[in-house]
This record gives structure tokens, C-alpha cells and sequence, in this order.
């Protein structure tokens, strides 16, 4: 369920008139009329009292309205905690890069660090076999290197560039 429908339900809910949300949201009436009803679709209840000129919440209505304010309020919240993070990354940061793609991270880890000048990363350049060791002690935070972690080493390797470079 899209954030923006719940918006709309809970301004509605809670004795918004259809046409002042609805052109609040820069919607039209039938739009909104529409929205709701897929709201109580996925929902699987009706959440307004059929047939009433005003729109009034039925029991189930007003459980949901608790649960679509608090999902509101915890997207809201995240979303903010991300910008934050985005806005202010800083602390120390381990890297390790195995030879062949040191030439590729170091671009990145220059613009890394032209974005976010309060980060501090400590990047050292180390064979495969000693990456894998280095992660498992706790020496690094994160490894490039175009080798897959063997099964078994406790070590997460994902692909992170198209170029098959395993972090």
C-alpha cells in the first residue's frame, strides 16, 4: 500500500471532506473516491459507513486509522533518519581492495570523501586470501576484490558493480 493513499485515508478519517483533500492532494474527487476504495480493497474491510453523506469511519475504519498512523509516522521517521545519514556521514571507515580494482575504488572512495569530508577511511591494498582474513578479524569493515569469499568463511560477498567486483 502506497504511503500517499494511507495520507489521503487518514486525512479523510479524520473528518476531512472528500473535496478538500482530494484538491489538497491534487487530486480530483473521483481520484480520491477511487484511492479509498482500493485502500479498503487491500485492506479486505470496508473503513467508511456505506451510503452516509458524510463520511463516517466504521469500527474496522477506525482500528486501521491506528495502524495507517503509525506506518505514516515510522515511513515518515525513516525517511528523515536516511537524510540525516545522507546529509551527515562521518566516522572511520576500513577498506580493503584487492590490486586489480584499487585503480576503480580509488575514484570512488576521492568522490566518498569530497561529499562527506567529515568520514575518515583508512584504505589499504592486499591480496585476496589476506582480505578474507583481514574481514574475519575485524580489521576491515568492507573488501573489494574480484573474488568470491569462499562457503564457510562467515564473510557476505555481494556483487556491487557490473564488472564483477565482489564487496
Amino acid at each position: 500500500m502506497e504511503i500517499k493513499n494511507l495520507k489521503i485515508f487518514i486525512a479523510i478519517a479524520e473528518g476531512g471532506k472528500l473535496t478538500e483533500v482530494a484538491d489538497a492532494f491534487g487530486l480530483s474527487k473521483s481520484t480520491a473516491s477511487y484511492i479509498l476504495a482500493h485502500v479498503e480493497k487491500e485492506v479486505g474491510a470496508e473503513l467508511f459507513v456505506p451510503g452516509g453523506k458524510h463520511l463516517q469511519l466504521t469500527e474496522c475504519g477506525s482500528l486501521f486509522l491506528v495502524t495507517a498512523k503509525k506506518t505514516v509516522e515510522a515511513y515518515e521517521s525513516g525517511m528523515e533518519a536516511m537524510q540525516s545519514l545522507r546529509d551527515d556521514v562521518s566516522g572511520d571507515l576500513r577498506i580493503g581492495v584487492g590490486s586489480f580494482v584499487e585503480p576503480v575504488i580509488r575514484k570512488a572512495v576521492a568522490k566518498l570523501l569530497k561529499d562527506h569530508p567529515a568520514l575518515n577511511i583508512d584504505a589499504h591494498v592486499y591480496r585476496a586470501n589476506t582480505l578474507n582474513q583481514m574481514l574475519k578479524a575485524g580489521k576491515l569493515d568492507v573488501a573489494f576484490t574480484l573474488n568470491k569469499a569462499y562457503d564457510g568463511e562467515g564473510i557476505i560477498s555481494d556483487p556491487c558493480i557490473p564488472v564483477r567486483i565482489m564487496a
